[in-house]
Protein backbone atom coordinates (compact mmCIF):
# COMPACT_ATOMS: atom_id res chain seq x y z
CA UNK A 1 0.00 0.00 0.00
CA UNK A 2 1.20 3.10 -0.98
CA UNK A 3 1.72 6.49 1.46
CA UNK A 4 -1.24 8.19 0.16
CA UNK A 5 -3.65 5.04 0.36
CA UNK A 6 -2.34 4.80 3.90
CA UNK A 7 -2.98 8.61 4.45
CA UNK A 8 -6.47 8.29 3.23
CA UNK A 9 -7.56 5.27 5.59
CA UNK A 10 -5.94 6.50 8.16
CA UNK A 11 -7.91 9.86 7.45
CA UNK A 12 -11.47 7.49 7.76
CA UNK A 13 -11.03 6.36 10.91
CA UNK A 14 -9.63 9.54 12.37
CA UNK A 15 -12.78 11.66 11.29
CA UNK A 16 -15.25 9.09 11.81
CA UNK A 17 -16.42 9.24 8.60
CA UNK A 18 -19.93 7.36 8.15
CA UNK A 19 -18.95 5.46 5.35
CA UNK A 20 -19.68 2.18 7.20
CA UNK A 21 -22.32 3.02 9.33
CA UNK A 22 -25.48 1.60 10.10
CA UNK A 23 -27.67 4.31 10.73
CA UNK A 24 -29.21 7.35 8.89
CA UNK A 25 -31.00 10.56 10.05
CA UNK A 26 -34.29 11.05 9.15
CA UNK A 27 -36.00 14.38 9.01
CA UNK A 28 -39.97 14.11 9.91
CA UNK A 29 -42.51 17.40 9.45
CA UNK A 30 -45.05 17.54 13.19
CA UNK A 31 -48.05 17.60 12.37
CA UNK A 32 -49.28 20.63 13.60
CA UNK A 33 -53.05 20.99 16.54
CA UNK A 34 -55.78 23.92 16.98
CA UNK A 35 -54.17 26.80 18.98
CA UNK A 36 -56.61 26.02 22.06
CA UNK A 37 -54.52 22.71 22.43
CA UNK A 38 -50.87 24.60 22.37
CA UNK A 39 -50.83 24.39 26.48
CA UNK A 40 -52.10 20.92 26.87
CA UNK A 41 -49.65 19.72 23.80
CA UNK A 42 -46.45 21.09 26.11
CA UNK A 43 -44.15 18.31 28.35
CA UNK A 44 -42.87 15.66 27.79
CA UNK A 45 -43.46 13.56 23.95
CA UNK A 46 -43.11 9.63 23.34
CA UNK A 47 -41.36 8.67 20.16
CA UNK A 48 -41.46 4.75 18.86
CA UNK A 49 -40.07 3.63 15.61
CA UNK A 50 -40.80 0.07 14.84
CA UNK A 51 -38.57 -1.73 11.95
CA UNK A 52 -40.58 -3.96 9.23
CA UNK A 53 -37.72 -6.81 10.65
CA UNK A 54 -39.15 -6.62 14.19
CA UNK A 55 -36.24 -3.88 15.79
CA UNK A 56 -37.32 -1.14 17.75
CA UNK A 57 -36.24 1.56 19.58
CA UNK A 58 -37.41 4.69 21.46
CA UNK A 59 -37.16 8.58 22.63
CA UNK A 60 -38.17 10.95 24.83
CA UNK A 61 -38.74 14.06 23.86
CA UNK A 62 -39.07 17.65 26.56
CA UNK A 63 -41.29 19.90 24.52
CA UNK A 64 -42.28 22.01 27.17
CA UNK A 65 -41.34 24.94 25.41
CA UNK A 66 -43.61 24.00 22.37
CA UNK A 67 -43.97 21.60 19.81
CA UNK A 68 -41.53 22.19 17.11
CA UNK A 69 -42.49 21.83 13.25
CA UNK A 70 -40.09 19.31 12.65
CA UNK A 71 -37.45 16.71 14.67
CA UNK A 72 -34.37 14.57 13.41
CA UNK A 73 -33.05 11.59 14.76
CA UNK A 74 -30.97 8.63 13.77
CA UNK A 75 -32.82 5.34 12.54
CA UNK A 76 -30.91 1.81 11.52
CA UNK A 77 -29.87 1.72 7.69
CA UNK A 78 -31.58 -0.08 5.22
CA UNK A 79 -34.88 -0.77 7.69
CA UNK A 80 -38.56 0.07 6.68
CA UNK A 81 -39.77 2.07 9.34
CA UNK A 82 -42.93 2.47 11.15
CA UNK A 83 -42.70 5.62 13.48
CA UNK A 84 -45.77 6.45 16.20
CA UNK A 85 -45.57 9.81 17.90
CA UNK A 86 -47.24 10.50 21.38
CA UNK A 87 -48.72 13.57 22.48
CA UNK A 88 -48.35 13.92 27.22
CA UNK A 89 -50.90 11.83 28.52
CA UNK A 90 -53.63 13.97 30.25
CA UNK A 91 -54.78 11.41 32.86
CA UNK A 92 -53.79 8.11 33.70
CA UNK A 93 -56.34 6.38 31.22
CA UNK A 94 -56.63 9.25 28.69
CA UNK A 95 -54.00 9.41 26.01
CA UNK A 96 -54.31 11.49 22.77
CA UNK A 97 -53.61 9.39 19.63
CA UNK A 98 -50.21 9.31 18.03
CA UNK A 99 -49.33 10.84 14.82
CA UNK A 100 -47.26 8.36 12.52
CA UNK A 101 -45.03 8.56 9.49
CA UNK A 102 -44.43 5.47 7.28
CA UNK A 103 -40.54 6.09 6.49
CA UNK A 104 -39.56 2.86 4.00
CA UNK A 105 -35.52 2.39 3.51
CA UNK A 106 -34.41 4.85 0.45
CA UNK A 107 -35.97 7.68 2.15
CA UNK A 108 -34.53 10.39 4.99
CA UNK A 109 -37.40 12.55 5.12
CA UNK A 110 -40.81 12.58 5.91
CA UNK A 111 -44.28 13.80 7.56
CA UNK A 112 -45.85 12.78 10.62
CA UNK A 113 -49.68 12.66 10.55
CA UNK A 114 -52.64 12.64 13.13
CA UNK A 115 -54.36 10.86 10.10
CA UNK A 116 -51.20 7.93 9.15
CA UNK A 117 -51.17 7.19 13.39
CA UNK A 118 -54.58 5.06 12.90
CA UNK A 119 -52.86 2.96 10.20
CA UNK A 120 -49.26 3.32 12.04
CA UNK A 121 -50.55 2.03 14.91
CA UNK A 122 -51.85 -1.29 13.42
CA UNK A 123 -48.96 -2.14 11.77
CA UNK A 124 -47.23 -1.59 14.39
CA UNK A 125 -48.95 -3.70 16.95
CA UNK A 126 -48.86 -6.74 13.89
CA UNK A 127 -45.24 -6.06 14.25
CA UNK A 128 -45.36 -6.74 18.13
CA UNK A 129 -47.00 -9.59 18.03
CA UNK A 130 -44.20 -11.02 16.12
CA UNK A 131 -46.07 -10.91 12.22
CA UNK A 132 -43.62 -10.33 9.17
CA UNK A 133 -45.15 -7.26 7.78
CA UNK A 134 -41.64 -6.91 5.26
CA UNK A 135 -43.80 -8.01 2.33
CA UNK A 136 -46.86 -5.89 2.96
CA UNK A 137 -47.75 -3.11 1.25
CA UNK A 138 -47.83 -0.57 4.20
CA UNK A 139 -48.22 2.54 1.69
CA UNK A 140 -51.32 1.22 0.20
CA UNK A 141 -52.64 0.22 3.85
CA UNK A 142 -51.59 4.21 4.51
CA UNK A 143 -53.26 5.80 1.33
CA UNK A 144 -57.01 3.94 2.19
CA UNK A 145 -56.99 4.02 5.78
CA UNK A 146 -56.11 8.33 4.99
CA UNK A 147 -59.02 8.27 2.65
CA UNK A 148 -61.63 8.15 5.55
CA UNK A 149 -62.61 11.96 7.22
CA UNK A 150 -60.83 10.28 10.64
CA UNK A 151 -59.04 6.97 10.35
CA UNK A 152 -58.91 6.71 14.31
CA UNK A 153 -63.26 5.72 14.28
CA UNK A 154 -62.10 2.45 12.09
CA UNK A 155 -62.16 -0.80 14.44
CA UNK A 156 -58.58 -1.55 14.48
CA UNK A 157 -58.79 -4.97 16.69
CA UNK A 158 -60.91 -6.19 13.80
CA UNK A 159 -57.93 -5.33 11.43
CA UNK A 160 -54.89 -6.70 13.39
CA UNK A 161 -57.00 -9.49 13.92
CA UNK A 162 -58.02 -10.02 9.54
CA UNK A 163 -54.15 -8.67 9.00
CA UNK A 164 -52.87 -11.20 10.88
CA UNK A 165 -54.84 -13.90 9.64
CA UNK A 166 -53.88 -12.58 6.33
CA UNK A 167 -57.81 -12.15 5.86
CA UNK A 168 -58.03 -8.54 4.70
CA UNK A 169 -60.71 -6.80 2.70
CA UNK A 170 -61.61 -3.31 1.81
CA UNK A 171 -64.67 -2.79 3.08
CA UNK A 172 -63.12 -3.60 6.89
CA UNK A 173 -61.19 -0.07 6.31
CA UNK A 174 -64.35 1.86 7.08
CA UNK A 175 -65.70 4.22 10.36
CA UNK A 176 -67.82 2.57 13.18
CA UNK A 177 -71.21 3.04 13.23
CA UNK A 178 -71.93 6.23 15.10
CA UNK A 179 -74.70 7.35 17.08
CA UNK A 180 -76.44 10.66 18.13
CA UNK A 181 -75.52 11.19 21.84
CA UNK A 182 -76.39 13.88 23.99
CA UNK A 183 -74.10 14.13 27.16
CA UNK A 184 -73.70 17.59 28.99
CA UNK A 185 -71.42 19.63 28.04
CA UNK A 186 -69.98 23.05 29.18
CA UNK A 187 -69.13 25.96 26.71
CA UNK A 188 -66.04 25.89 24.28
CA UNK A 189 -64.51 23.73 22.29
CA UNK A 190 -64.40 19.98 22.60
CA UNK A 191 -61.75 17.40 21.27
CA UNK A 192 -61.85 13.72 20.85
CA UNK A 193 -59.19 11.54 21.53
CA UNK A 194 -57.55 11.81 18.19
CA UNK A 195 -57.17 15.86 18.90
CA UNK A 196 -59.80 16.46 16.04
CA UNK A 197 -62.53 19.07 17.36
CA UNK A 198 -66.04 16.90 17.73
CA UNK A 199 -68.85 18.93 15.55
CA UNK A 200 -71.57 19.35 17.54
CA UNK A 201 -75.24 20.43 15.95
CA UNK A 202 -78.46 20.60 17.35
CA UNK A 203 -82.02 19.99 14.97
CA UNK A 204 -83.08 23.48 16.29
CA UNK A 205 -82.51 26.48 18.18
CA UNK A 206 -83.28 25.70 21.62
CA UNK A 207 -82.71 22.26 21.17
CA UNK A 208 -79.91 20.46 23.40
CA UNK A 209 -76.89 19.70 21.15
CA UNK A 210 -76.15 16.39 20.08
CA UNK A 211 -72.61 14.77 19.02
CA UNK A 212 -71.84 11.49 17.07
CA UNK A 213 -70.00 9.31 18.98
CA UNK A 214 -69.31 5.54 17.97
CA UNK A 215 -69.69 2.39 20.64
CA UNK A 216 -67.05 1.74 23.24
CA UNK A 217 -64.94 3.70 25.33
CA UNK A 218 -63.27 7.37 24.44
CA UNK A 219 -62.98 10.57 26.08
CA UNK A 220 -63.34 14.50 25.05
CA UNK A 221 -61.39 16.88 25.97
CA UNK A 222 -62.19 20.99 26.73
CA UNK A 223 -58.52 22.68 26.22
CA UNK A 224 -60.66 25.89 28.31
CA UNK A 225 -62.29 24.55 30.87
CA UNK A 226 -59.73 21.63 31.29
CA UNK A 227 -62.19 19.44 31.67
CA UNK A 228 -61.90 15.99 30.02
CA UNK A 229 -65.19 13.36 30.16
CA UNK A 230 -64.91 9.97 29.62
CA UNK A 231 -67.40 7.86 28.20
CA UNK A 232 -68.92 4.15 27.28
CA UNK A 233 -71.23 3.94 24.88
CA UNK A 234 -73.40 0.48 24.30
CA UNK A 235 -74.44 -0.93 21.00
CA UNK A 236 -78.00 0.52 21.22
CA UNK A 237 -76.34 3.93 21.62
CA UNK A 238 -76.58 4.37 24.94
CA UNK A 239 -74.18 6.44 26.78
CA UNK A 240 -74.20 3.88 30.10
CA UNK A 241 -71.14 5.91 32.09
CA UNK A 242 -69.85 9.32 32.29
CA UNK A 243 -66.61 10.19 33.98
CA UNK A 244 -66.06 14.00 34.48
CA UNK A 245 -62.37 15.21 35.38
CA UNK A 246 -60.85 18.65 35.77
CA UNK A 247 -57.39 18.86 35.21
CA UNK A 248 -55.27 20.77 37.10
CA UNK A 249 -53.99 23.86 35.65
CA UNK A 250 -50.59 23.16 33.01
CA UNK A 251 -48.00 24.85 35.37
CA UNK A 252 -49.32 22.79 38.41
CA UNK A 253 -49.31 19.31 36.36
Amino acid sequence: MNASAISLCLGVLLTGCTLFTSEKEVRLDVDSYAGELESVLEGVWGLKWTALSGDSGSLMLDWSGGVPPGISFSVPLEEDLLILLYPPALTATCRPCPQGAYIPRYSFDGALSRKDGAALSVLTRLTELGYSMEEFNCSRFLREMAELDDPWLTDRELLVRQLGRQQMRSWYIREKKQFDVSPALSGGPWFGSSLKRVQLFSEAEGTEQTLKLPEGWGFLYNPLSREILEYQVDDHGEICSITELLLPEASSR
